[in-house]
């Protein structure tokens, strides 16, 4: 009985996650395509403005988080708290050397690169393998 609740539970987190990628990527077009109007909107008079790329690299970071949350999500709600005492401090290393590396040189897209490699390089795959591995009960 806990085998097939815990697999109720991770194939609705699954649904769920199509669901918060297709927001993440919806919205992106919708802000890439509508940015100057809602710059405008936001801050009239404003000569600040946001190129293409600055967007998308927002959205995806936004999919790699909606992507790593639901997967931690899982490990949380069963104690699975060790695995990210030995992840967690090497994910954060490496965002901060990415983000002193490429900063200087690209600056806020540069930092948002280097957030999104080191959360592909760690997190969007090693939360999925790790819930893959719980034992199937709760």
């Amino acid at each position: 009985m806990a085998e097939r609740k815990q697999g109720e539970v991770i194939k609705s987190v699954r649904r769920y996650l199509r669901y918060g990628l297709a927001a993440a990527l919806v919205l992106t077009v919708a802000v890439i395509i509508t940015r100057d109007f809602l710059f405008e909107l936001l801050l009239p008079g404003s000569t600040l403005s946001s190129s293409s790329l600055t967007v998308a690299l927002f959205g995806m970071y936004i999919a790699s988080r909606v992507w790593t949350d639901s997967y931690a999500t899982i490990l949380l709600a069963t104690n699975d708290t060790k695995f990210f005492i030995y992840y967690a401090p090497f994910h954060a290393f490496l965002s901060l050397v990415l983000q002193l590396w490429l900063a200087p040189s690209y600056g806020l897209n540069g930092i948002l690169l280097a957030l999104i490699i080191a959360t592909t390089l760690t997190s969007v795959w090693l939360l999925p393998w790790r819930v893959n591995r719980m034992p199937r009960c709760m």
